[in-house]
């Protein structure tokens, strides 16, 4: 059988964070806190007090400030740059760690006054990179293991966790990096079958959410849609199994209780289309609903504790975020934090421009307020006074035309790809559909007549890339869709570059499998 090979336009994947979205309890509603004037708002102390004063309906959300930690975050604008930031709540001020341009894989996370970040190469492999913030020299870690994809990382007792896909495989496992030894390793990464959805380690466990691919693919077929997910919880020195539970709800996020005896799970309800946290509990062995008002919600996702136990930290994206029009998915996503005693709902952090990818807790890794001057770290503010009114439209395409907003809907499924008749092609079963488009696309571009092809890749249900290639008469362009299966993220729309006018790429795993099961030569290594 000859070896199939994928067609990626540029694939720009989420899952996240994944990485992107998340969310925790709630109450009474959450009150818009945001400060148009700055690009991330941190509402606390009197600042908060005075947002309360003005409403005569509003919580006292000004209370318990001493228990929000600091933060490390990964932010994504509509511009494509990636800030790497850290939030200091005794001094209630965000300071800019680094900014690059984005790349399909970035995230962050905060150790020991170094930075731990990922990007992708030009070959297509991510990387790990490491900023020492004391003498601001980087270096790259070295990774022995060939990584697709690295979608969260987390870092605890010297070792970065990553969530990660390795280079020719379709399933997501973790990889360990140690910070001592240098060396990278593979954990509970052996069955080809077996995909890592999210995971979460505290105290010498690790819990991991993990769905089967062919149960997935099985469960498409017969319109189940979803299969449902395995925790477990793992002893990291052993390797042992200590407790395992099955749900039938599309798991995104886990946090592991410092008690170890509660794990949250952020899940999506396939029937409904809805999402929601969940609290296992591990003594009991059954989940409860957290009571939040999800309604005041569009998503929500990746529910944590707070290091202090007390509370929970969560993103959403905002009920009155909006897609429209055709070039630009733009969602809005604030991080709250919820007192667990008080029922108390305040917001921490809310990006004007763009969305927050991922957070990370500091805990005993922050940096110290006098070591803030010392490392240089210039307070992150917003320099271009954007709006954060998500119906004004903030990119521009290559023409300087103003995008529009997207009408993608989210969570956008295998089913709606099928039925939209897009290019679709599902990663793990090595087939694509619908290439009759491509031929189309392919003719009339050839024919300089104006036509639009849109790709969609899926593992299993999971949307892993939606790109758009449109040729207007005179010129190609590349819409890329930079978001998950629950819409979180932005997209952007650029002059396609010169090897895509050619039809043609430099990476020979650029290829489209034939549904016939033989190597299509439509995108062809030049």
């Amino acid at each position: 059988m000859s070896k199939k090979r994928k067609v990626l336009l540029f694939m720009v994947l989420i899952v996240v964070l994944v990485a992107g979205v998340y969310m925790v309890l709630q109450k009474k509603p959450a009150k818009d806190l945001g400060d148009t004037n700055t690009v991330v708002s941190n509402k606390q102390g009197e600042e908060a007090k005075k947002s309360d004063d003005s409403d005569t309906n509003s919580n006292d959300e000004s209370k318990n400030v001493s228990n929000i930690d600091n933060l490390a975050l990964t932010t994504i604008s509509t511009k494509n740059k990636v800030n790497y930031l850290y939030t200091n709540n005794n001094l209630k001020k965000q300071y800019a760690l680094k900014d690059m341009d984005k790349t399909s894989s970035n995230t962050s996370v905060l150790y020991n006054s170094k930075l731990y970040y990922t990007y992708r190469d030009g070959d297509g492999l991510c990387k790990l990179k490491i900023l020492d913030l004391a003498t601001k020299r980087e270096e790259e870690a070295n990774l022995s293991i060939q990584l697709n994809s690295i979608d969260y990382i987390e870092a605890v007792n010297n070792n970065i966790y990553m969530k990660a896909t390795k280079n020719g495989k379709s399933n997501s496992g973790l990889v360990v990096y140690s910070i001592e030894d240098k060396t990278c390793k593979t954990f509970d990464y052996d069955d080809d079958d077996d995909s890592l959805q999210c995971f979460d380690v505290n105290k010498g466990k690790i819990v991991e959410a993990k769905c089967s691919l062919k149960q997935q693919k099985d469960a498409l077929k017969s319109d189940n849609g979803n299969a449902g997910y395995t925790i477990k919880i793992i002893d990291e020195k052993t390797s042992k199994v200590v407790y395992s539970y099955h749900s039938d709800k599309i798991i995104t996020f886990v946090g592991l209780s410092d008690d170890l005896n509660k794990v949250l799970l952020s899940v999506i309800n396939t029937e409904y289309r809805t999402t929601s946290i969940r609290v296992l509990d591990i003594k009991e062995n059954n989940e409860e609903q957290l009571s939040v008002k999800y309604q005041d919600y569009k998503l929500v996702d990746g529910a944590k504790y707070s290091s202090d136990g007390k509370g929970v930290y969560f993103l959403a994206t905002n009920k009155e975020s909006k897609a429209d029009g055709n070039n630009i998915l733009y969602n809005t996503t604030t991080l709250y934090y919820y007192d667990l005693k008080d029922n108390a709902l305040r917001e921490v952090l809310h990006p004007l421009d763009g969305v927050i990818s991922n957070y990370s807790i500091s805990r005993e890794n922050e940096i110290k307020d006098s070591d803030i001057a010392k490392y240089g770290l210039k307070e992150f503010v917003n320099v271009e006074n954007l709006s954060n009114n998500i119906t004004k439209p903030v990119v521009k395409d290559s023409s300087g035309a103003p995008a529009t907003l997207s009408d993608i809907k989210a969570p956008y499924t295998i089913q709606d790809a099928k039925r939209n008749n897009d290019l679709v092609f599902i990663k793990d079963e090595d087939k694509a559909l619908n290439q009759d488009k491509l031929k189309q696309f392919l003719e009339m571009y050839k024919s300089k007549k104006q036509c639009k092809v849109r790709y969609v890749e899926f593992i299993g249900e999971q949307l892993q890339a939606i790109e758009d290639l449109i040729y207007d008469g005179e010129k190609l362009y590349l819409v890329n869709y930079s978001i998950d299966d629950q819409g979180n993220g932005g997209s952007y729309k650029k002059e396609a570059p010169e090897y895509f006018k050619d039809f043609g790429f430099s990476d020979p795993r650029y290829y489209l499998v034939d549904e016939s099961g033989t190597d299509s030569t439509f995108f062809e290594k030049r």
